[in-house]
């Protein structure tokens, strides 16, 4: 307990400051974490939505999160059948460096 003059600890008191203590540090951690997570977040969606053309930008409405984003370009742009993985692969496997072409434009 405390005394007017000199302040005195009991064991429970310790312990008590001392999970107190751990709680703040964890609060701290946590909260680091969620900034470290929110700036990442807040990274990829840029990317994702500074990669769609300016006339498809309609299609994301207001993105907020960069998961939902994605799903919507997929389900719009990404049919999985087996036509359209056949073709992909059949333009991949066609490719070609013409003569004199910069591998970076190819």
């Amino acid at each position: 307990m405390f005394d007017m003059n000199v302040m005195v600890w009991n064991g429970g008191d310790l312990e008590k400051l001392e999970v107190l203590q751990n709680r703040i540090g964890h609060l701290a951690l946590y909260e680091a974490a969620r900034r470290k997570f929110e700036s990442r977040r807040d990274l990829a969606l840029a990317t994702i939505v500074l990669g769609v053309d300016q006339s498809q930008l309609f299609l994301l409405g207001e993105p907020t999160d960069p998961v939902e984003v994605w799903r919507q370009l997929q389900n719009t742009f990404l049919k999985k059948s087996w036509a359209n993985k056949f073709r992909l692969k059949n333009k991949l496997f066609n490719m070609k460096l013409e003569n004199g072409q910069n591998l970076q434009d190819h």
